[in-house]
């Protein structure tokens, strides 16, 4: 089934998306797409008002990153509508965004968020020790969710899932001789919670920020929001007082 989609304006309700066609479509290829797109705005005689063309950003809807080619969605479609402008993936742009901005974290969030899932993963005799462990540190066990390189914004749910019982986590990869060098590592530095914490928040300002009713990004007033907390974190978060924290052993939830 094939959905095609169009945003307008309506000086009376602003800006409203609504499905104007489910085709039964016998293809995939960007010449079967384009006579789809094309055949829907004729019967409804809004060709003359289109604007632009969003889609995935996909070979077959764009061809190419500098959209140069020829044997795509774009390219065809301005054939027919000289000046229409090309509008990728909104959702895949921000998960481009919160990718690139995790590159920069000390650790590899998405190596972490995977091997933590998948070491209790089918294994019921891990999952039993691991409730154990909460239990003595009075954390109450919550089911670890997945994660899926494809849409990068279910990062969220992952991290959130370590977030609620991270103390039994910490405890229990801390006192397993088997634990990967990579998990060790991350659970022994004072600061991985506060990391999860931040890109648990970060993460937040980009998924939270879709208004349902409309299926649209708002960013309003968030542009600033990740670098006046990034910025805050490095001021507040120095050498000393992670050195103080270590000698006091200060508890994570308390730094």
């Amino acid at each position: 089934m094939f959905p095609i989609l169009v945003r307008f304006f309506s000086e009376k309700d602003g800006v409203k998306v609504k499905v104007i066609d489910l085709v039964d479509a016998y293809g995939e290829s960007s010449e079967i797409i384009v006579n789809l797109l094309n055949s829907a705005m004729n019967k409804l005689n809004i060709n003359k008002k289109l604007v632009a063309f969003c889609g995935d950003n996909a070979a077959c809807n764009f061809g190419n990153v500098n959209r140069t080619g020829t044997n795509n969605v774009f390219y065809k479609l301005k054939q027919l509508y000289p000046g229409l402008i090309g509008v990728g993936c909104a959702a895949h742009i921000v998960h481009n965004t919160l990718k690139k901005a995790c590159d920069k974290m000390p650790f590899d969030v998405e190596m972490i968020v995977v091997k933590i899932y998948s070491h209790f993963y089918l294994f019921t005799v891990r999952v039993a020790k691991l409730k154990k462990v909460c239990e003595s540190v009075d954390v109450e066990y919550k089911k670890q969710i997945g994660y899926s390189k494809t849409r990068f914004l279910g990062l969220l749910s992952s991290v959130d899932s370590i977030l609620r019982i991270f103390d039994g986590l910490k405890e229990y990869f801390l006192g397993d001789p088997n634990t990967p060098k990579s998990l060790l590592l991350f659970f022994e530095d004072p600061r991985a919670k506060m990391w999860l914490l931040f890109l648990r928040d970060q993460a937040t300002i980009f998924t939270a920020k879709y208004i349902a009713t409309n299926n649209h990004f708002d960013l309003e007033s968030s542009d600033t929001d990740l670098f006046d907390q990034f910025t805050y974190l490095e001021r507040f978060v120095t050498e000393e007082k992670i050195q103080s924290w270590e000698e006091n052993g200060t508890a994570t939830d308390q730094r």
